[in-house]
């Protein structure tokens, strides 16, 4: 440090009173203030001579260079703040001694320069600024001099007296003494102030005066100088987004003219420097210095990845004040004194740059000594425990005081909130960075024996697995860095592959078997039977991630190797077969899937036997696909083989047994059976436990008691948010299967909440394009269209449509419901002739791929039918329903809830062409059978009670239509809540009847209970809540109400053609009615023209 040098207007006389000497200072900004003083020195002024004239009254500041900021500097207000209260706003101090704030943080995150900007911002607030460098003993001792020399108007010359540090010292503290203030001293860069040993210690608080007049501020890269005083001290960590993108602009000088790519990019950069100070002004300036990268900004995050240590070795060339070291030079002072101190934990420093610098937890280094899963012998011999502890035995306490030792030194942070400690991204890579090839190998293998350890120790509960995941996936990066990676290596990584797998990351889990696969290719070759393996596992997971096509590719070529290796009869080559037959069922190619199950049932009966566990699995599996194919009696047939043979076999009680049971299961007894037995023998928590739980909350869902499902399925997402983590694919599950539940009890925007909720985690783990995400778009679109938000709805499920085209074809039958739905919507918003269009095609597709008798063809068949219905053109749509009904008799069975929705079906058809004696007595047989499969309180035999009122009344029997409407809405009340939108149409049916008999003010008070809540539950805007605004006009128009009328019906055509289109039947009828309306009031030219308007409408719609 050089002498401190004078400066204008800084330090100058005042005037004083007898006996009280002060130093104040003057105006908004310091300049460059500087106190004239001696040479540089060690120890004492040897040969300097004090002329004892004092001048003890002066303004100004004193320090070594500016105490203004770069001229870039971007403030940091939050952290500014915290400086201002604690030092100006927070009593601690009981005695009213100095009040000392330490500002403490990492190598390069701007400590000096936040302080500066606190002393030029609050220049007014003290009499003098008094800045010394403090990171070396020699220059704060010259400063002190120096200050007691200016204090004392000291002049030293040459060959007289000298004056020792400690003289000095005591000087200053007796100026300060009795004095009144207020000042601001700065002790900037006390690094070193715990080590005595170490040769730059410095003793801070022997150098601070204790009076109440003074504020000192110490900067400092160890956290523990924040223990030297009771204020909580303010920790500089990474900057602000737009602060370090606005500090990377300042320096960089950008010419681009593109914005939003140019601050995309410099958003990139700025994340990827970790936010720190020191590291973005170098860049910024690097780029600024470098006319290639300030046109192509795109170009530095490249170079920088490839010359990362370079990059940061370079010196900020006085852009800092009082900054002179590279970003790495800082750290690498602050490493060689953690080495002098603690080599254990400058060790622990290296390993983790293995790891992932985020949530580095203590239960990761747990003292296990049991490892399930050892690496081979040439790897195993570094572990490590033997790398950081050579000669201890670690334990949790050896462990602390490493951490404790980098957090004086502001490497590590502790995060309260997830219990852990966290690393800058600058200091993580450099750790790693700073090694040769050989360390890097050495400590990649060492730090695997941890996570290894870490992998077989973790315990059961989900959050412990997941904060694995991280670490695991940071060692993977730092593996493929090394020389020569090892068998070994590989196969433990295969272990780490199952376990992220297994808990549900499977992006993670594609990550290690590629990195696996492509390994052994290199070591062993295309053919070795690892590598197959590692192919085989990789396509797994890619069909688990739902890409298909490619892992029907690799699954191809795994087979075709084996046949050719290992011969067409080899279990192994009869599984790879079985493997792709699963993914060819996945992609809808089910003849294909059948065809390959049948031949691997027939190679493993011959070679394996009858009663191998393999051959019953192939039996199941074959099942699987035929009842897919729509053969359910086949199906059926073959699992209760395979239940009989796992009875037998293995006995009732094992696991594969109920498993069986499961898959055959038809009713809720069996399922409850399944249940029990799983409960009893696995445990409630079990995940097999769970499944069954699942299983029998979607039998019971189909029976109609939906309480209970709901409860059953609450449990069941709370156990598997409990055991498998909120993230896992199980728990969204369980998620999407609440929520369409709650959407059956109409509870709609619960239902839609949750559905965002399934679809925001699918897309955030599995991807957009995965086939699960893809469903959770159209479920959640189904909901908004029930909402009556149609138009998105019609949006997102034209997305599903795309995508599932794009992803699994054309034929693919989870494309062709998606071309069901859109066309379902697409009717809703009265677009019937596109929806027939859609469904023909449809049903034309579903007849080629599944055949004429497949349970979706025939659903396909009646929906078609249902929309030609809704065309008019009601002699076609009874035909087929006739034809639906038919097969589903002969297929099905009389019985069959399926069957008798299609009955119900047809004689909605038979009302609607006028038979209403054949429809009312077909809705009685309906009605009859649901009462007695289904019981009297199931939604559809309520819904057939319903039907059969509507058909009553237009026979003209309305004592027993209201009658039976009267139980209809009793029992919705009572079994779906008031708020349910089945309750409010039972009691609109209800009112209806009653308009009917002439009982006009209860209509009237109903119908308003009924809009209010469809406006409250469905939205102003949902085609239910206009009908029931239609509904009640024509009440009021009958009780002469005619103004209110003519409003409200203007409102509801207003609204039909903004939502459903002009050419929408509910529109017509909102314009006839309206036109009704409006001829009562006498107002004929404006009826005649939009009964002339409607006309036309009808006529374009029928052509």
């Amino acid at each position: 440090m050089t002498s401190l040098v004078s400066a204008r207007n800084s330090v100058k006389p005042a005037d004083s009173r007898p006996g009280h000497t002060d130093i104040h200072q003057e105006g908004p900004q310091f300049g460059a203030t500087h106190v004239s003083g001696g040479n540089s020195f060690q120890g004492n002024f040897v040969g300097l001579t004090i002329n004892s004239t004092a001048r003890p009254d002066y303004r100004g500041q004193l320090s070594h260079s500016s105490l203004e900021p770069v001229k870039a500097f971007v403030p940091r207000p939050l952290l500014y703040d915290q400086i201002r209260t604690q030092l100006w706003n927070v009593d601690v101090t009981a005695n009213k001694s100095t009040k000392t704030l330490v500002v403490w943080g990492l190598g390069g995150a701007g400590k000096s320069q936040l302080v500066l900007n606190y002393v030029q911002g609050c220049c007014t607030d003290y009499q003098t600024t008094f800045w010394f460098e403090a990171g070396r003993k020699e220059s704060l001792e010259r400063d002190f001099v120096n200050l007691y020399q200016t204090l004392f108007n000291i002049q030293m010359v040459a060959g007289k007296e000298t004056v020792s540090v400690e003289s000095a010292v005591i000087g200053v503290k007796s100026w300060f003494s009795g004095q009144r203030g207020p000042w601001l001293m700065v002790f900037d860069g006390a690094d070193t102030i715990e080590n005595k040993e170490a040769s730059d210690y410095v003793d801070i608080k022997h150098f601070i005066p204790d009076v109440a007049c003074l504020h000192v501020i110490i900067t400092s890269r160890s956290r523990t100088a924040k223990d030297m005083t009771r204020l909580d001290g303010v920790h500089v960590g990474e900057m602000e987004e737009a602060q370090a993108t606005e500090l990377f602009y300042q320096y960089a000088q950008l010419r681009q003219n593109n914005q939003d790519v140019e601050q995309k990019e410099v958003k990139a950069i700025v994340k990827e420097l970790g936010y720190l100070a020191l590291a973005v002004t170098l860049a910024g300036t690097y780029v600024g210095q470098t006319p290639r990268l300030q046109s192509d900004i795109k170009a530095y995050l490249p170079e920088y990845r490839l010359r990362r240590r370079e990059l940061l070795k370079r010196n900020p060339e006085q852009l800092i004040h009082q900054y002179s070291e590279s970003v790495l030079t800082t750290w690498e002072t602050s490493y060689q004194a953690i080495v002098n101190h603690y080599p254990e934990a400058s060790t622990l420093m290296t390993m983790l740059s293995f790891l992932s610098f985020d949530d580095i937890f203590l239960p990761l280094f747990g003292t296990r000594s049991i490892v399930t899963t050892t690496l081979a012998d040439d790897a195993a011999t570094i572990s490590w425990k033997s790398i950081l502890f050579p000669s201890r035995v670690v334990d949790i306490y050896l462990m602390e005081q490493c951490f404790q030792v980098l957090q004086k030194y502001s490497f590590v942070q502790w995060k309260a909130d997830q219990c852990s400690y966290t690393m800058h991204k600058l200091v993580h890579a450099w750790g790693y960075d700073r090694l040769t090839r050989d360390e890097q190998d050495k400590f990649s293998v060492a730090t695997l024996t941890l996570i290894l350890e870490a992998v077989n120790g973790c315990g059961n509960a989900p959050a412990d697995k997941l904060r694995l995941v991280p670490h695991i996936m940071a060692h993977l990066a730092t593996i493929a860095g090394v020389q020569e990676v090892v068998d070994s290596t590989l196969s433990t990584l295969v272990a780490m592959g199952i376990f992220v797998t297994d808990i549900g990351r499977l992006l993670e889990g594609h990550v290690i078997q590629e990195f696996i696969w492509v390994k052994r290719r290199s070591i062993l070759g295309d053919e070795h039977p690892d590598t197959i393996s590692a192919m085989n596992n990789l396509a797994s997971t890619l069909g688990d991630l739902g890409q298909l096509d490619e892992a029907a590719k690799m699954k191809k070529e795994v087979l075709e190797k084996r046949r050719r290796i290992l011969g067409y009869e080899h279990p192994d080559t009869i599984s790879a077969m079985n493997n792709l037959a699963s993914t060819l069922g996945d992609l809808g190619q089910l003849d294909e899937a059948a065809k390959m199950k049948k031949e691997v049932l027939e190679k493993r009966r011959r070679i394996l036997g009858y009663e191998h566990p393999d051959t019953i699995s192939a039996i199941g599996n074959l099942a699987a696909t035929l009842g897919e194919l729509g053969q359910l009696d086949k199906a059926a047939k073959m699992q209760k083989e395979v239940l009989k043979k796992r009875r037998r076999i293995l006995g009732d009680e094992h696991p594969d047994t109920i498993s069986a049971m499961s898959n055959l299961s038809e009713t809720a007894e069996m399922q409850k059976e399944v249940l029990e037995k799983r409960r009893h023998i696995l445990g409630d928590e079990h995940p097999d436990t769970i499944s069954a739980m699942s299983n029998l909350a979607a039998t019971l869902r189909e029976l109609g008691q939906l309480d209970e499902v709901t409860k059953t399925q609450k449990e069941v997402l709370e156990k598997r948010r409990h055991i498998l983590g909120d993230e896992h694919p199980d728990t969204i599950s369980a998620m999407g299967n609440l929520a369409n539940t709650l959407g059956e009890l109409g509870q709609l925007s619960e239902t839609a909440e949750m559905q965002k909720e399934v679809l925001e985690k699918r897309r955030h783990i599995l991807g957009d394009e995965h086939p699960d995400t893809i469903s959770a778009m159209g479920n959640l679109a189904s909901t908004l269209g029930e909402l009556g938000q149609l138009d998105e709805a019609a949006k997102m499920k034209k997305e599903v449509l795309e995508k599932r085209r794009r992803i699994l074809r054309d034929e693919h039958p989870d494309t062709i419901s998606a071309m069901g739905n859109l066309a379902s919507t697409l009717g809703e918003l009265g677009q019937l002739d596109e929806a027939a269009k859609m469904k023909k095609e449809v049903l034309k597709k579903r007849r080629r791929i599944l055949r004429d008798e497949h349970p979706d063809t025939i659903s396909a068949m009646n929906n078609l039918a249902a929309t030609l219905g809704e065309l008019g053109q009601l002699d076609e749509a009874a035909k087929m329903k006739k034809e639906v009904l038919e097969k589903r008799r002969r297929i099905l069975g009389d019985e069959h809830p399926s069957t008798i929705s299609a009955m119900n079906n047809l004689a909605a058809t038979l009302g609607e062409l006028g038979q209403l004696d054949e429809a009312a007595k077909m809705q009685k047989e309906v009605l009859e059978k649901r009462r007695r499969i289904l019981r009297d309180e199931h939604p559809d035999t309520i819904s057939a009670m319903s039907n059969l009122a509507a058909t009553l009344r237009e026979l003209g029997q309305l004592d027993e239509v209201t009658k039976t409407q009267k139980e209809v809405l009793e029992k919705r009340r009572r079994i779906l809540r008031d708020e349910h939108p089945d309750t409010i149409s039972a009691m609109s049916n209800l009112a209806a009847t009653l308009r009917e008999l002439g009982q006009l003010d209860e209509v009237t008070k109903t119908q308003k209970e009924v809009l209010e809540k469809r406006r409250r539950i469905l939205r102003d805007e949902h085609p239910d809540t206009i009908s029931a605004m239609s509904n009640l006009a024509a009440t009021l128009r009958e009780l002469g109400q005619l103004d209110e009328v003519t409003k409200t019906q203007k409102e509801v055509l207003e609204k039909r053609r903004r939502i459903l289109r002009d050419e929408h039947p509910d529109t017509i009828s909102a314009m006839n009615n309206l036109a009704a309306t409006l001829e009562d009031l006498g107002q004929l030219n404006e009826a005649i023209t939009l009964l002339e308007a409607a006309e036309e409408k009808t006529r374009q719609a029928q052509n």
